[in-house]
């Protein structure tokens, strides 16, 4: 038996419906109309990035570091091992690029999508040193 996804619907790099068959179902259907609203939100947040992009570029800075600092103080304050200054590199590196992106000019869209990438690295490392 060979299956092969009919449909495969992507968001930011994760899959998050199959259909392998040609009825649609009701997790199908669920799973579709999540992704849409999902699509719509960051479609809407986008367009007011795009809108007042100086304001938001400055607030992302301020966002980003805040929260990367904090990230970087709960790594530190669990301890100074090998695995804790990998997770320090990380944080930093994701953060600073956020920040590189900005002063470089970039797409109004790469910046944002940095940015969201940077706040959500930021906040996973953050409950991972909580607990």
């Amino acid at each position: 038996m060979n299956l092969k996804p009919e449909r495969i619907y992507i968001l930011s790099g994760f899959f998050l419906a199959y259909d392998f068959t040609h009825k649609p179902g009701f997790a199908h259907a669920v799973n579709l109309i999540s992704n849409q609203k999902i699509m719509k939100l960051y479609n809407n947040l986008l367009r007011d990035f795009k809108e007042l992009s100086l304001a938001h570029y400055a607030l992302g800075i301020i966002a980003s570091s805040c929260l990367g600092s904090v990230a970087a103080m709960l790594i530190l304050m669990k301890g100074h091992t090998l695995f804790d200054m990998f997770q320090l590199f990380i944080v930093v590196s994701v953060c600073m690029g956020y920040n590189a992106l900005v002063l470089a000019q970039f797409k109004p869209k790469i910046i944002f999508n940095s940015l969201l990438i940077s706040l959500a690295t930021s906040a996973i490392f953050i409950i991972i040193n909580i607990f």
